[in-house]
């Protein structure tokens, strides 16, 4: 009698290597994922010229922080989707930490700093991981709250609209039609940019802020698609300034950080002697 070497092999069982067979072979085919499959597309890096923001916040009977009066100050890292805003708040299991930007804090006090008086720095910062930092983190390198204000930083060095707009012949204390601002930013960068205004208690227009954007691989692109807010965007629909208008690049003021009535003068030399004391304890 002659017996097989082979063991019997139920059907059940030979269901089941083919069945993981089937799911092995389509694992190893890569996934092509579209625009609709993810939270976002981009990210837009927003910047504001603090001498505006200041304004606005003054013509409300309020007062602003000092800042260094030749830099742009960061409004936010916005993950966004094209022909949207947003999305927002992402990840609410992911809550804010000040203990986690140890060692770049005064940086950030310096360049991501409320320019209205009555915020503290950190609730800037909190609103600003909450809504967009939980969104960006799925970026491997915005993966942590370290790396998402960090990254802004990084940013400021390469790509300051100070530096940008001087390269462009652009610079405070000056009107310019927007065409020549929006168009400045393109030439210098190579890519088309954001250029956000907001008309003042005269009805001047008032250069805000002004936006780059980058790809989830953190590079440099167009913001063509994007959504810029206020009043009907214009000139590529990448800026929402008045386009019959000359727009305004403030310059900077220390009386115009006050509100009415407030002695400037006593204010002004009191900040002059507590940049001395810096200057001299090299805390400056």
């Amino acid at each position: 009698m002659i017996i097989s070497k082979y063991r019997h092999i139920s059907p059940t069982t030979l269901l089941i290597v083919a069945t993981l067979f089937i799911f092995c072979s389509f694992s190893l085919i890569p996934r092509v994922v579209s625009f609709n499959d993810e939270p976002w597309d981009l990210i837009i890096f927003t910047q504001n010229w603090p001498r505006s923001v200041c304004n606005q916040w003054v013509q409300k009977g309020h007062e602003c922080r000092l800042v260094p009066n030749d830099t742009w100050t960061i409004h936010g890292i916005w993950p966004t989707k094209y022909g949207t805003i947003g999305p927002g708040f992402c990840n609410k299991s992911r809550p804010f930490s000040p203990e986690a930007l140890y060692g770049i804090e005064n940086q950030l006090e310096q360049l991501w700093t409320p320019i209205e008086k009555h915020k503290k720095i950190t609730a800037l910062w909190s609103h600003e991981w909450l809504k967009h930092g939980t969104c960006a983190a799925i970026v491997p390198k915005l993966s942590t709250e370290f790396q998402y204000f960090n990254q802004g930083l990084e940013w400021m060095k390469d790509y300051n609209m100070h530096s940008v707009l001087e390269k462009a012949g652009i610079t405070p204390g000056n009107e310019y039609n927007i065409t020549k601002i929006w168009d400045g930013v393109q030439n210098v960068l190579g890519k088309n940019p954001q250029v956000a205004c907001y008309n003042d208690k005269k009805n001047s227009s008032i250069l805000l802020e002004i936006r780059i954007c980058f790809n989830r691989t953190l590079e440099l692109v167009d913001c063509d698609g994007t959504v810029v807010g206020g009043h009907k965007p214009s000139y590529h629909n990448l800026t929402n300034c008045d386009m019959n208008k000359l727009v305004q690049y403030p310059v900077y003021s220390v009386e115009n950080i006050f509100r009415p009535g407030t002695n400037v003068n006593k204010l002004v030399e009191t900040y002059k002697i507590l940049k001395l004391v810096q200057w001299f304890t090299g805390s400056y």
